[in-house]
């Protein structure tokens, strides 16, 4: 649940305990004694279509300065929807579960065409392409009911 925190300078849990981690990024996360849970819609450059996930973390990140998602429904680092996540270069971290790469045909094609390059072949599955219409489609139409 923390791993995305972890790309950044420190993280502090709960009772106020700081930790340094691996400051690929120079954001601070701090923990709360609550989770933070809910659906999520957003977009990442160089990924076609919206992504869909759910959310479920306990931190606040705050200055991240390379987000990876811009959402437009879910919480985001600050906890308010704006942006989830982090990138540097090809190292990415989210809090978005769903599982994220199983929800989001696109955004595996993505990951794998980093992996391979130009080895890489677009992965086509009709169960998860129409899964991801549905929870796609579900989760708009919630947005416009707002």
């Amino acid at each position: 649940g923390n791993a995305c925190d972890l790309l950044g300078a420190s993280l502090t849990d709960s009772e106020g305990k700081s930790y340094p981690c691996l400051g690929f990024g120079d954001f601070e996360s701090v923990e709360g004694k609550r989770r933070i849970t809910g659906d999520c819609v957003g977009t990442m450059e160089g990924v076609e279509g919206d992504l869909v996930g759910f959310i479920n973390k306990c931190s606040v990140s705050k200055k991240v300065e390379s987000p990876l998602i811009s959402l437009r429904m879910g919480y985001g680092n600050e906890k308010s929807c704006g942006t989830d996540g982090f990138r540097l270069n090809n190292c990415l971290g989210t809090h978005v579960t769903g599982p994220i790469l199983v929800k989001n045909p696109n955004f595996l094609n993505y990951i794998l065409s980093l992996l391979l390059g130009e080895k890489s072949v677009a992965i086509h599955n009709d169960y998860a392409e129409k899964a991801y219409e549905i929870t796609h489609r579900a989760l708009l139409a919630r947005m416009e009911q707002k």
